[in-house]
């Protein structure tokens, strides 16, 4: 009772913050974003996480107030994307136009018309959120392999928003199937692949062990698909351009061995992008737990 109970405040409060911000203008909502990621930064919210990792993927790059700068640029970005996630069941029905810029995506419209999966390979940078409902929104049946969120309630809320925005939702460890099925009925399987994984390769990522999933490289040999990394990089508050890379081909039925090979690409591609928009990446995850043992 007391969990059913707590399970209905929690709603009741996602549901009046999301009607709050949606009836807020986009220049109101842009500086309440960026200052609530300044509050999280001056309370130290996984700060030393977050400059821990800074200083060690990109120390040799800045000075320490480059990183400093930095780092909070990075937490007004986390408070602006809080704000949008609120936004995006109503952003979808305007025009697309209007929030994203798509200068090119006729690689994309190529490999559709092939009638072949896409393995969408993606980041925790800029707008992973929006990303995979503007693939849904654009016309492409997409499937994302989601992690469930440990609170329950938050976790329901949130892929009914996914789902109202056109995006089928898999769980990551229980959806495997459904993950064959998606890439063989030549639809986009969206891959989030640069967080640690439990059991996955170890590789280096900024030249440091860092444990890679697998899934993206396995699917796409074992099912003839091509992957296509994408992102959605920020420009202002509800305002992004979608970048779209170059497809890999992969042979089929790779060797464990040589699905290491092709991971390193997607790490390589991972970083480039993070080292072009540093303040865009999410630092406070702890990605760097295969150096530890872990």
């Amino acid at each position: 009772m007391i969990n059913r109970l707590k399970k209905i405040i929690l709603l009741v409060i996602f549901y009046l913050i999301y009607s709050i911000i949606n009836l807020l203008p986009n220049l109101v909502n842009k500086y309440i974003g960026k200052a609530l990621g300044l509050v999280f930064y001056h309370l130290k919210l996984r700060r030393k996480v977050a400059e821990e990792n800074l200083t060690r993927a990109l120390g040799e790059y800045y000075s320490g107030r480059e990183l400093t700068e930095i780092l909070k640029n990075y937490y007004q970005h986390l408070g602006q994307l809080l704000l949008e996630f609120f936004l995006m069941n109503g952003l979808w029905q305007g025009n697309l136009a209007e929030f994203v810029e798509i200068s090119d995506k006729s690689i994309l419209d190529e490999i559709s018309q092939r009638e072949q999966g896409i393995v969408i390979y993606s980041a925790h940078l800029g707008n992973w959120e929006w990303l995979a409902a503007l693939l849904a929104q654009l016309g492409f049946p997409l499937t994302a392999i989601a992690k469930e969120q440990s609170l329950k309630s938050f976790n329901f809320a949130l892929n009914k928003f996914r789902e109202k925005a056109g995006i089928n939702i898999t769980d990551h460890r229980m959806g495997v199937r459904k993950a064959y099925k998606t890439l063989r009925e030549n639809e986009l399987l969206y891959i989030l692949g640069d967080q640690h994984a439990p059991g996955g390769i170890v590789l280096d990522f900024f030249d440091r062990p860092a444990s890679v999933f697998r899934g993206a490289v396995h699917l796409a040999s074992r099912t003839g698909a091509a992957i296509l990394p994408v992102f959605l990089i920020r420009q202002d508050f509800a305002s992004y351009r979608l970048e779209i890379d170059s497809p890999l081909w992969l042979p089929e039925e790779l060797s464990k061995a040589e699905e290491k090979r092709w991971l390193k690409k997607l790490v390589r591609i991972t970083e480039n992008k993070i080292k072009e928009y540093p303040e865009q990446w999410t630092w406070t995850h702890r990605r760097w737990k295969a150096d530890r043992g872990k």
